[in-house]
Formats: structure tokens, sequence, C-alpha cells
């Protein structure tokens, strides 16, 4: 933190002691400005121990890291998908988390590599939730978890206001909170070699990438490329039919036109963590769904690469 962020850090903490109240971000305050264009809910803004309970900033290690959304839909999957990829890494993770000293007060301060350099954002811990006091966006599948919702509001205030996460990639999310440039590479080879003079075709995963990718720590995560507009429309599908996410009945076949797709249960814009990879007589990957709807649920996939 710089010497001004410190020494006003230092100013909340003692007036905030002094006053017996919480921090309020008067940069991003409770209110329809923040959230840009509302939910057609009506919406309160609430501590996390009134909407959550008791909660820390982590869950222990070791616990399966989830999330959950609210009533209120963002078209921010793209950047769910990078949180679910950085949750993989701790290290990563907390460093985004440059001040957590006013915590006690509801004041937290956070970076992101927001045009080419990292930027410093603080924001008090105050939710938007419904009548029902439920988050209206993004929160840990583990209710005693803080971290997603807290990323979102840091990214939100950068961004202007809660809606403006509408529109997004997950190279880009991935830039933001990593500070690295994300590699792209293919699953499987593109069906025919590119025309002359057309773009050149990514590199290609291969088995020894994977399992340096994966040593390295590095975040590695499996992505069906789409708009968020079209998640959004499998997610309203999957919902209307009833159906669920699970191995035994693909999602994207559920809801694509037609019932086909040939995602193999992969939704499209959604970012699948790679936790682990076995190689057998095919190379297998073990992946982790850690985005839920309204509860949490563990897929498994197996894909088959020609070596």
């Amino acid at each position: 933190m710089d010497k001004e962020q410190i020494q006003f850090e230092k100013e909340q903490i003692q007036r905030c002691a002094i006053s017996g109240e919480r921090y309020e971000d008067a940069q991003f305050p409770a209110s329809d400005a923040s959230l840009g264009q509302p939910p057609p809910q009506p919406v309160q803004w609430l501590r996390p121990a009134a909407a959550l309970g008791p909660v820390e900033l982590f869950a222990p290690a070791g616990a399966a890291a989830t999330f959950e959304l609210g009533a209120a839909r963002l078209h921010d999957c793209w950047l769910l998908g990078a949180l679910a990829a950085l949750a993989t890494n701790s290290a990563l993770l907390q460093r985004l988390f440059v001040s957590t000293r006013a915590a006690a007060y509801g004041m937290y301060t956070l970076q992101l590599y927001w045009h080419d350099e990292w930027v410093q954002v603080t924001v008090d811990d105050r939710l938007p939730c419904d009548a029902h006091k439920a988050p209206l966006y993004v929160r840990s599948g583990n209710r005693a978890e803080l971290w997603p919702a807290l990323v979102e509001k840091a990214w939100a205030k950068l961004a202007g206001s809660y809606s403006a996460l509408g529109g997004g990639t997950l190279p880009q999310a991935l830039r933001s909170l990593t500070g690295s440039v994300p590699v792209r590479l293919e699953l499987a080879p593109p069906a025919a070699p590119p025309a002359a003079g057309g773009a050149t075709a990514p590199p290609r995963l291969t088995w020894e990438r994977l399992l340096h990718l994966l040593a390295s720590g590095a975040p590695v995560v499996l992505y069906r490329n789409a708009r968020a507009a079209e998640f959004e429309l499998e997610l309203d599908a999957l919902e209307r039919s009833g159906s669920s996410l699970s191995p035994a009945r693909p999602s994207t076949e559920a809801a694509e036109p037609g019932g086909g797709g040939g995602g193999g249960g992969v939704l499209r814009g959604l970012a699948y963590p790679v936790l682990q990879a076995e190689q057998s007589l095919t190379l297998t990957l073990t992946l982790t769904l850690t985005l839920t709807l309204t509860l949490t649920l563990t897929l498994t996939l197996t894909l088959t690469l020609t070596l």
C-alpha cells in the first residue's frame, strides 16, 4: 500500500474505533448508483453478519471452493469462471487482498490489474441483498466465506457499477486477477487448416505441457467459448426443464435447441478449473465445477485426446 492509502486506512480505523460505527465507502455507496441498473426486486444493503451469519474472509484450508448465484444475474460468468480458477491457487487469491487490518470495521483493500497496472481499491463489506436477506449477486457456497463477494464488489467499483459487469471475457478477468497474460491452448486440432493469409490457430494442448502447467501451480481451466448471454440462456433452459447439472445428464444437451451440441456436458462460457491429470490408455482430465445455482455440485468430466 502507498503512504496515502496507509494514512487513509489509519484514519478510518481511528474514526470507527471512536464512533463505534463500521466503515462506509462514500465513493461506492449503498445506493442505486452503485447497482447501475437496479434489479426488479427490492434491494437492501446488509453487512455479512446480517446476510450470511458469522463469516471469515477465507474458508479453512482444504474446503472445496464453490459459488452460488443470487436472484439478480449480472451476466458476469466470465468473471465467476476466473474466480473459480483463482480459488485453486491460494497464494494468488490472497495476493488480491492488500490489507485486511480494518476488517473488523468492514473495510478491505484489494488490488486488481487494471489498464496495465496494479490498482488498489478499498471497499466496505455491505452487500446488496433481497427482501429475504439473501445476497443478490455472487457468494461463496460456503456461507462462512466472504472473499468472492468482496472481489466482485471491488471489480464493480472500478467498473462503475454492478451492472457494468455484464460484459467481459475470461482472459480479461484472469489478466486482472493475476497480472499475467493468459495462454490459450486448443484441446483439439482445428477441423481444417487455416486459409492462406488467415489467422494462425492457437497451439494445441499437449500432455507434457499440461503436466508442466499443473506442476508450476498456474491456474489451468477448461473453457468452452461463448457469449455471456448464451450462458444465461442455457441456465434459464435448465431451470425451466428441471434438469440438473450432472455427469449422467450432460447440461449442454439439455440446454441447446434440438438436444445436440456436442459439448460433452460443458456449459458454454463457464471455466472449469483443472485440478488433476492422470494418464492411462487415454488422457483423462478430472475437473471440478465450481459454480452452482442453488446447491453445490461436483462434476467429473472425462475427455479423450489423441496423443
